[in-house]
Order: C-alpha cells, then sequence, then structure tokens
C-alpha cells in the first residue's frame, strides 16, 4: 500500500481493459449492494473537483482517479450495468495482487482482506485453497488411487477387428478407428 499514490509515476498505456484483469466486487451500504472494481495502473488519470460543504460554507478541493473512458469502453459497453470507475483520492491506495502480483488501484481494504487484481486472481487462488484442503483431509490420495485404477483398466487394450495396440481415453474403447469398427460389425452381421 502506498500513501500519497502519483500517477505520474505511471503513464497511460494504449491497450484496453479487459474483463480477466479487472475485480468486481459487491461492497453492502446502508442495506444497498453497490459494486466496487479495481483499476489497473495506467488505466485512470487524476482529476480535481471543487465541493461546497454547506456545513463549512467552503469550497474544498478533491483529487479523483477517474477512469480512462477510451480504455475502459470496451469493457463498459460488454458490462452494461457498470459506470465509468472512479475513486475519491483520500480512499484510494494502490496494491500489489497476492496471486500475481500485478499492481492496481482500489478502495481502502481493511487490514484482513486479501488484496486481489482481478476475479480470474480471486477464482486462482480459491482452487488453490481448496486443492490444500483436499490433500489435508487425504482426499487427493483418493483421486490418484482412483485414476491409478482407471489408467491400469485402459493399458494394453488391442482393437477387436485389426489388433493393433490402442490407447484408450475410457475403458470401454474396442476399436482403434471408426472404420475398423465399421469392418467389425459388418463381419458381424455377415455371419
Amino acid at each position: 500500500m502506498t500513501e500519497g499514490f502519483n500517477p505520474e509515476r505511471y503513464p497511460l498505456r494504449s491497450e484496453p481493459v479487459w474483463r480477466d484483469e479487472v475485480r468486481i466486487y459487491p461492497v453492502w451500504r446502508n442495506g444497498e449492494r453497490r459494486w466496487r472494481m479495481t483499476m489497473p495502473i495506467g488505466t485512470f488519470s487524476l482529476v480535481e473537483r471543487e465541493k461546497y460543504s454547506p456545513d463549512l460554507k467552503q469550497t474544498f478541493t478533491h483529487r479523483y482517479f477517474v477512469a480512462d473512458a477510451d480504455l475502459w469502453q470496451p469493457l463498459l459497453t460488454a458490462e452494461k450495468r457498470f459506470p465509468l470507475p472512479e475513486l475519491w483520492g483520500f480512499d484510494a491506495r494502490e496494491y500489489a495482487c497476492r496471486e500475481c502480483g500485478t499492481r492496481f488501484l482500489d478502495h481502502s481494504f481493511r487490514s484482513n482482506q486479501v488484496r486481489l487484481c482481478s476475479n480470474r486472481c480471486e477464482r486462482d487462488r480459491h482452487n488453490a485453497q481448496q486443492r490444500r484442503w483436499r490433500i489435508w483431509a487425504g482426499r487427493e490420495t483418493d483421486n490418484a488411487a482412483r485414476t491409478q485404477r482407471r489408467a491400469e483398466a485402459r493399458a494394453g487394450r488391442t482393437c477387436a477387428h485389426c489388433g493393433t495396440p490402442i490407447e484408450a481415453a475410457r475403458s470401454t474403447k474396442q476399436f482403434c478407428s471408426d472404420i475398423c469398427r465399421v469392418h467389425w460389425h459388418r463381419e458381424k452381421a455377415a455371419q
């Protein structure tokens, strides 16, 4: 996490933003679901906007990181329900993805949240966790034993018509090709 993120360090890139490099996730505020998106580095610019505070009777300048419309257009036309993402400068932080190491900009996280740049990284992390749990529970050895039994059942198969060895994908495969299958069935029908 970097305090005082400086967007001038990263110039705008030329290629558009794709769905597999963005994480879209829901956040609940006051019983209402809102959507947030991560912003890959080099896809946004810093914009300063003035806002009037009626309580203090003053105008304040706020910094916002606003997504570049040209770079985000392919994604936003595909995902019609989402507006152009923007982050309030005070709330925006730069993170490195825990899964792939890609740098991205997002809202400030609580300290216990995992920082992931995209839904693809989230899915990869989930699958790796499931694999670790299967190994820990001893179920991975069950899968390996079943795979070994199935491989032994497929091993040593030969074509029922011509006798050539075949590499079977399933234990019921009998022929090396469709031609041998048709010839074998014709011979059986002629008998």
